[in-house]
């Protein structure tokens, strides 16, 4: 049953990253007053960049064609071992919160070092900035990883997962702010002009993308909102209310951080969120 739960935790995963992109496309172009796409307009993209060949820019290198596979492959193992709506899978073991921030970094960074493999200016400069704008949220993903580690004793998602849900009010209200912490890096994190990757590239790009922000969006909703996870060994019955919270929280939550997309001080606030969840964490080892 456990290797049938990661299937499904795989098809869930997939379904939701470029479900998500739809929805975040929707809340933007709301805001703005514009007829929103279709929910499924990522998944057209995809197929419709999937069937146009890649050719190269002028004086690219094989860098340029070796990101994005490198993105969505460490998108990919992220989201395997990100939990959804189950704890106790398979790779639980190897579901540690620093592990797949780095994935996820890795996915970023990748592609902004191929738009400096493309000789142009423009790029280049978009690539840099993407990735100075990183630089900011290494050190908040280590300060929610401390308070992880203050909860649980580790820094295991399904660990910490199990701690805030079972823990007391010092533990709920220490996973809520580390993982509010978590959602404003995600609204932090930068662009990249991703339409510089030309047919089954930019397909590739799409692809990483919606992954990527699936699994910010199911990491953080995991340690801030544990509740209604099914326990390792449970039913079909734990099985439909995990999946059915689990699709609630990542639409929540989703949509959430397209609204606050582009605020000012999101860093700074994420910041004192995570110190703030150090400290109840801290408070609460101590108990």
């Amino acid at each position: 049953m456990t290797w049938l739960a990661l299937l499904l935790h795989v098809g869930l995963m997939a379904a939701a990253s470029l479900l998500l992109l739809g929805v975040a496309a929707r809340v933007t172009t709301a805001a703005g007053g514009e007829m929103a796409p279709p929910l499924l307009q990522p998944w057209r993209d995809l197929v419709r960049l999937g069937r146009k060949t890649a050719p190269l820019p002028p004086g690219a290198s094989f860098l340029f064609s070796a990101a994005p596979v490198m993105a969505v492959a460490a998108c990919t193992v992220a989201a395997v071992l990100t939990p959804s709506f189950i704890l106790g899978m398979p790779v639980a073991g190897g579901a540690d919160l620093v592990v797949v921030a780095g994935l996820l970094a890795v996915s970023h960074l990748a592609l902004a070092l191929a738009l400096h493999d493309t000789g142009w200016a423009v790029l280049a400069h978009a690539g840099a900035a993407a990735s100075m704008a990183r630089v900011g949220i290494a050190p908040l993903v280590l300060l929610v990883a401390m308070a992880v580690l203050l909860v649980s004793g580790g820094t295991n998602i399904d660990a910490a997962v199990a701690a805030v849900r079972d823990g007391g009010m010092v533990a709920h209200v220490a996973g809520l702010l580390a993982g509010l912490a978590l959602l404003a890096a995600l609204a932090a994190e930068p662009g990249l002009p991703t339409d510089a990757f030309p047919g089954r590239l930019g397909a590739l790009v799409l692809a990483a993308a919606g992954l990527r922000f699936a699994v910010g969006v199911a990491l953080a909703g995991a340690i801030a909102v544990p509740f209604g996870v099914a326990a390792p060994g449970g039913g079909a019955v734990a099985w439909g209310v995990g999946i059915l919270c689990w699709v609630v929280k990542i639409t929540v939550l989703g949509v959430l951080v397209q609204s606050v997309r582009g605020w000012r001080f999101l860093l700074p606030a994420a910041a004192l969120l995570a110190l703030i969840a150090v400290a109840l964490a801290s408070v609460q080892g101590r108990a």
